[in-house]
């Protein structure tokens, strides 16, 4: 069944994705944005600027604000995932990589697209589809804007970021002592006097993970502290500002293979 679906996250302005799946109909656009098209089943053919190309799963389809184009009838009902960027969410993925999104190669279609990129892509689409942290969505915006100047523009070779262990601490600090899990990349760029991109390279160079996965450890720890203390698990995710308790088992069982009742059950034994 044709399903077609529109997200938004209110921690990204400017940002929007489109989710088609099972289409087979034709589809004729005028875009807005700055688009990054992913084909995942569909197949078919797209007229674009005067020329006509094979678009499937491997491929990336990248038009500009006021392109035209028109996508065939799929050869069989197939899913696509497309992301939108306004000019200013843009701007703010490449701060750190000196160029503007003029400077992107933009208006082209990549039959093969560059695997790191695609990879780059499908977490960032992945992650808006509702659960990820303010801090977690914020980190793979960069990691794409990275890759986009890698594969689309022309980015000058960039030096490697010193180590800096009284950012990398201070960075921990405001972590531990976020209660609600609500700190976000540009708190943490504000506070430390770094770039969003030098936050996540010094954390990491310091402590071995992005700052949105301690983040979600410290959470967890969190997590088992109060479940050892005889609260249920609606409460403890209640508490701890998940999305609901099942989101929080999906995390806990991923880190420490149990379920909260799990572990529960053995910690009160």
């Amino acid at each position: 069944m044709d399903t077609t679906r529109f997200r938004r996250r209110s921690e990204l302005p400017g940002v929007e994705v489109l989710e088609v799946n099972d289409s087979q109909r034709s589809w004729r656009c005028v875009t807005s944005a700055f688009e990054l098209m992913l084909p995942e089943s569909w197949r078919g053919h797209v007229a674009y600027r005067g020329a006509h190309h094979w678009l499937g799963p491997g491929a990336l389809f990248c038009p500009g604000p006021g392109d035209t184009f028109e996508l065939s009838r799929a050869e069989t009902p197939g899913s696509f995932r497309v992301l939108m960027l306004d000019r200013e969410a843009l701007c703010s993925a490449l701060a750190d990589h000196e160029l503007a999104p003029e400077g992107l190669g933009f208006h082209r279609v990549l039959r093969e697209a560059p695997l790191d990129l695609k990879a780059a892509l499908g977490s960032f689409l992945d992650d808006m589809r509702g659960e990820a942290s303010s801090l977690r969505l914020q980190t793979r915006m960069q990691e794409l804007g990275g890759a986009l100047a890698t594969h689309l523009g022309a980015a000058r070779p960039r030096a490697d970021i010193a180590p800096n262990p009284r950012a990398a601490e201070r960075v921990r600090e405001l972590i531990h002592a976020d209660l609600e899990g609500t700190l976000d990349l540009g708190a943490l760029s504000r506070a430390t006097g770094l770039s969003r991109f030098q936050v996540l390279r010094v954390f990491k160079r310091a402590f071995g993970l992005p700052p949105h996965a301690y983040q979600l450890c410290v959470r967890i720890a969190r997590a088992r502290r109060l479940l050892s203390m005889g609260h249920r698990p609606a409460y403890v995710a209640t508490e701890l500002r998940f999305a609901d308790q099942s989101h929080l088992n999906r995390h806990f069982k991923r880190l420490l293979g149990v379920t909260p009742s799990q572990y529960a059950q053995a910690a009160l034994g």
